[in-house]
């Protein structure tokens, strides 16, 4: 004779997960305000604001401004490789661009916590100032503000604001200052 069905999968139940432990390695910036690339992430931040592309595309780009020299030659190891040195990298670092682009992005994603937010929205509010508005003294004062709110001095943003109403392309050189 069969019994009525339950509803319930055959078989025992499954034992308890163990709790899930932290794996990997520890972060290394226990906030963005300690963190060298804080202004890149701004930056990214007020591309994807005004909808300049997607995320990777705006990361691209910014990663591309900022390592679009190199530091070094390329060198021809003996195994055959070509060993070339962007400028900002370190020995052991991310020295190809899809690779300084997904580190952006990672580090993007990694900072989500209240005071984080906050600053990048402040910060992010200040680049998009840089980029948008039509009047040089408009966007000084805009984007110094938003600056000191985030507690930050803003002298790298007059600069860029400097560079971006004098007409020429040394706004390239100054956002690699950022690196």
């Amino acid at each position: 004779m069969v019994t009525k069905r339950t509803g319930n999968p055959r078989g025992r139940p499954p034992k308890p997960m163990p709790p899930r432990r932290d794996r990997g390695r520890p972060t290394k910036f226990f906030s963005i305000r300690n963190d060298p690339a804080r202004f890149q992430i701004a930056m990214l931040d007020a591309m994807l604001a005004l909808q300049w592309g997607s995320e990777r595309a705006c990361a691209a780009a910014i990663v591309a401004y900022l390592i679009s020299f190199e530091a070094s030659p390329p060198e021809l190891r003996a195994d055959g490789y070509v060993v070339t040195r962007w400028r900002g990298t370190k020995p052991g670092a991310a020295a190809t661009i899809d690779g300084r682009v997904a580190t952006l992005r990672e580090k993007r994603r990694t900072y989500h916590s209240g005071s984080d937010l906050a600053w990048r929205e402040a910060m992010g509010a200040a680049y998009q100032a840089v980029l948008m508005l039509p009047n040089k003294d408009q966007a000084k004062h805009v984007a110094l503000a938003a600056a000191q709110m985030a507690g930050e001095k803003g002298t790298h943003l007059s600069e860029l604001i400097d560079a971006r109403f004098s007409g020429h392309l040394s706004i390239q050189a100054k956002l690699s200052e950022l690196v």
